[in-house]
């Protein structure tokens, strides 16, 4: 399917229709905010581990370039013919690996040519850093500074203004509370991963408040890796295979409610994938369940976890040439246009709630003018808070978004 059909089939609604759709996000939506793709992050640490892990020896000497160089279809070619001509490496490629890592030759030519270096992404940033504390603060350092972009204020405003108010998302980054502090709302009530107090969404009487009102007071922001703001994000191999139970629950009762739309989502997470299929084998086959974006040049090597799933939901592949930003602008202009608005007294509860919350935040300050605590210590204190950009006039408090 092509955007201009969806866009006039599915994101146009006639009366009666009352289906409301959420928002699946992965690491592509962030990409024009600065911040690279998992692909991306990937490709660096996999070429920043071969000049690490490279020895003087024949073998070493003759796969280093092939190794270092872009993957293409001529490259792949010389690989193929290397290992056909070397059968003791051609063995070891091939020979199911003990654990997971990228030391020897064989594991690098293994993730490239048989795994994929996207699909290796945990193991290449379990070798690469020395802990969960060394990625934290990598990731912490990289997403610092980084400005949501407009296609995140778009995505605030109708998470903000319409009934399409939950987006669930695989990224480590605070760009949606930024963008909305910039566009004017609240922050949505967070599930920031796993580890998180679940009850925020799933206690009944906030589930309500979240689904049955409508127009819909609130709004609700899925975390599945955690990210910066929490102090334990999850991208190992190890990290990632398993979601307890109870995030599964609110993760099916969000789709039995909302119709996803995934954008810049690779489906490179094995335990989340899993979750989706899982709801997908007990979906109600009467109407379409989910739209996947790819751009036009991706749609032929869709990953077959992605294809099985689509298929399964009876959904579909949407092909999008533009950015995050100038979907997000169009998603934005259909959704708002043809949706019923919050209401002007959900507006004066919101505004209510942003104001007690800067008083709070105000006196807590005030309690900490006489603490010896450092500038960082204080600052990193305020993500108890949610306070991810600038809410204050006093130009003393004003912290920039992350």
């Amino acid at each position: 399917m092509i955007f201009s059909d969806f866009a006039e089939n599915v994101l146009t609604r006639g009366p009666g229709d009352d289906k409301r759709f959420c928002f699946i996000l992965g690491a592509g939506a962030s990409k024009e905010s600065g911040i690279p793709t998992g692909a991306e992050l990937a490709t660096s640490w996999y070429g920043e581990l071969a000049d690490r892990s490279r020895r003087d020896s024949p073998e070493w000497n003759e796969w280093f370039p092939m190794v270092k160089m872009e993957t293409t279809d001529e490259n792949r070619k010389m690989a193929i013919s290397s290992l056909i001509a070397n059968h003791s490496l051609l063995s070891r490629v091939l020979k199911p690996a003990d654990d997971a890592h990228c030391r020897c030759l064989e594991d690098f030519i293994r993730i490239k040519y048989v795994n994929g270096i996207t699909n290796s992404y945990g193991i290449l940033a379990q070798e690469l850093f020395a802990g969960s504390s060394a990625r934290d603060a990598y990731f912490e350092n990289l997403m610092s500074g980084k400005e949501p972009s407009r296609g995140y204020e778009d995505l605030a405003r109708i998470l903000i203004g319409t009934e399409h108010n939950i987006a669930i998302t695989t990224n480590f980054d605070t760009l949606i509370e930024s963008a909305f502090f910039k566009v004017g709302g609240v922050l949505p009530i967070e599930v920031k991963g796993p580890k998180d107090d679940l009850s925020r969404i799933c206690d009944r009487k906030r589930w309500r408040d979240l689904v049955s009102n409508y127009p819909p007071t609130r709004c609700a922001l899925i975390k599945v890796h955690s990210d910066i703001s929490s102090g334990f994000l999850l991208n190992t191999p190890e990290e990632t295979c398993y979601l307890p139970d109870e995030f599964a629950v609110m993760i099916h009762n969000v789709l039995k409610e909302y119709v996803p739309i995934v954008i810049g989502y690779s489906g490179g997470d094995i335990a989340f994938m899993q979750l989706l299929l899982r709801y997908a084998k007990g979906y109600d086959l009467s109407s379409p369940g989910l739209y996947w974006f790819v751009h036009g040049d991706e749609e032929a090597s869709v990953p077959e976890e992605v294809d099985r799933l689509v298929r399964i939901m009876r959904g579909s592949l949407i092909r999008y040439d533009g950015g995050f930003n100038r979907l997000m602008k169009e998603v934005g202009y259909r959704l708002r246009s043809n949706t019923a608005t919050v209401s002007d007294e959900s507006q004066e509860n919101i505004k209510g709630e942003k104001r007690a919350k800067e008083e709070d935040l105000h006196e807590d300050r005030d309690d900490k003018k006489n603490d010896t605590s450092s500038y960082e210590d204080y600052f990193i204190s305020r993500r108890k808070y949610g306070l991810f950009g600038e809410t204050s006039r006093d130009p003393d408090f004003r912290i920039e978004a992350w």
